[in-house]
């Protein structure tokens, strides 16, 4: 014990070490900073590559209210001459960018990679007629496309195509630089609704998705009826699959029936899958406690089910309020038994 306080000891000791380095860094960059914006305001440079590093020019504008004024004044006055609102000097901005089909396109490049360079049972030209005809005669290749192994079931060649997914895209967004109002949005991989506003503008996928299908809901949820290894594998499978320090969550749905959480041991599964859920990384878990056969009987008798509201992907809503589609995707989504 006393040699691993000694190790603790000189990892605190290196730690306040690099914090002086940091805070000298940051000194130095801050008083450089100045001086080279104006020469590429002068050049008229909007960015500049040096050493792998792309450098954006980014004048922020902080307003506070004086004595005697209210912070209403001080947004007014801003939007009078024609500043944004959030010059009025809010640290964060509230910008940011939603990503919500990660696990759709990851789980449709895992299947090319199985099914045409692993395995060689179809050709990419093969492939691509099947989704061309939206799968409509190709129903053997559909189902191969199904089959192929999908996030969700604690497969780490899986796991790890779809973080890699994730961080290209936000490591491609960024590199674009700051938007319109002069900030990097904040990257947002969830749904709210926007895997089925997507459904009918997006064509069949290698996943076995057909055109017109509700695309995967929330960010980090398996497709539906695709999470076969039970939840334990789902959940490590969601907590991996999104960097949450360089994204703003990841967003996790599940279903389970009603008898899974009865009583006291029920309710101690769960809260126990949460925290797991949350040790391995997680950000965000969400459940419906309801089983598919009430929510298809809610579908066809609605004045009998006025009051049963479901999550949908970031909100509550009531379910025989909901668009047709929309039912459909909560009813498809794979429902537990059991832990």
């Amino acid at each position: 014990m006393n040699e691993q306080w000694k190790r603790y000891a000189e990892l605190e000791l290196r730690e306040r070490e690099f914090e002086i380095a940091l805070k000298s860094i940051q000194q130095e960059k801050a008083a450089l900073e100045p001086e080279l914006l104006d020469s590429m305001a002068e050049e008229g440079l909007d960015r500049l590559t040096l050493s792998g590093i792309t450098f954006f020019p980014k004048r922020r504008v902080f307003a506070g209210p004086r004595e005697g004024f209210a912070k209403q004044d001080v947004a007014r006055a801003l939007i009078e001459s024609g500043l944004s609102e959030e010059a009025g000097g809010p640290k964060y901005s509230q910008s940011l960018c939603i990503t919500c089909t990660g696990v759709d396109c990851a789980n449709s490049l895992y299947a090319i990679k199985h099914l045409v360079y692993d395995t060689k049972k179809l050709t990419m030209a093969q492939l691509k007629e099947a989704l061309a005809a939206n799968f409509n005669g190709y129903e053997a290749i559909e189902k191969m496309c199904y089959e192929a192994p999908k996030h969700g079931n604690d497969i780490d060649d899986v796991d790890q195509l779809v973080r890699r997914f994730f961080r290209d895209v936000e490591q491609t967004y960024r590199s674009h630089g700051p938007d319109f109002f002069g900030y990097q949005a904040h990257m947002d991989p969830f749904s709210l609704s926007f895997h089925n506003y997507f459904a009918p503008l997006t064509g069949a996928l290698p996943n076995g998705r057909r055109k017109g299908v509700a695309l995967t809901d929330a960010s980090v949820s398996a497709m539906p009826g695709t999470d076969t290894n039970g939840s334990t594998a789902l959940i490590k499978s969601a907590a991996q699959a999104i960097d949450t320090i360089r994204n703003n969550c990841n967003h996790l749905n599940m279903k389970f029936l009603p008898a899974a959480v009865e009583g006291p041991n029920g309710a101690r599964m769960l809260l126990n899958l949460v925290k797991s859920y949350f040790d391995l990384g997680g950000g965000h878990i969400q459940f419906n406690i309801v089983s598919s056969d009430t929510l298809r009987d809610a579908q066809q008798n609605p004045q009998n089910y006025k009051d049963l509201v479901v999550r949908v992907a970031g909100f509550s809503a009531y379910f025989t309020r909901l668009d047709m589609g929309v039912q459909n995707e909560i009813i498809k989504r794979t429902q537990y038994n059991e832990f």
